[in-house]
């Protein structure tokens, strides 16, 4: 009896290690800005919501960045 309780408690913490090993893994997300015709749209600035991780998309609107499988995306065009 002793041994399975003292595998139950070997087995929960590696069980949690594992799952926040997974949700803290990190992704490479590509797209391309376009408008509603279409064309692509340069210059955009791409930030991870409530940090200070972004990009810019190029001048043919594409763009890539690295995140956390929960982060959220914002999106911000510059107008003059």
């Amino acid at each position: 009896m002793y041994k399975k309780q003292l595998l139950k408690l070997l087995f929960c913490p590696l069980l949690l290690l594992i799952s926040i090993a997974a949700l803290a893994q990190q992704v490479s997300v590509t797209g391309k800005v376009t408008d509603q015709n279409g064309d692509p749209i340069p210059g955009v600035n791409i930030t991870v919501k409530g940090t200070s991780r972004g990009t810019n998309s190029g001048i043919n609107g594409n763009y890539s960045i690295t995140v956390n499988g929960n982060d959220i995306l914002t999106f911000f065009e510059h107008r003059v």
